[in-house]
């Protein structure tokens, strides 16, 4: 290889490792959002939880043929 070839696979290189910064940076930050978005729920369903007690599935109205 020529010095052009070492410098256009450099810059491929290059530029292939920025992208996968990029993604893997952007990963990061869905997985953070994703996170908080998952304790918010939590948070609220034991909040709901504390006015209303849970209904586990056998307490639950509901057709009673279904599940004969």
């Amino acid at each position: 290889m020529d010095r052009q070839e070492d410098s256009s696979v450099d810059e491929e290189n290059v530029a292939h490792k920025k992208e996968l910064i990029t993604f893997i940076q952007s990963a990061g930050s869905a997985t953070r959002l994703a996170k908080k978005d998952m304790i918010a729920v939590t948070e609220k369903l034991h909040r709901l939880s504390e006015k209303e007690p849970v209904k586990y599935f056998d307490q639950v109205k509901g057709p009673s043929s279904s599940f004969s």
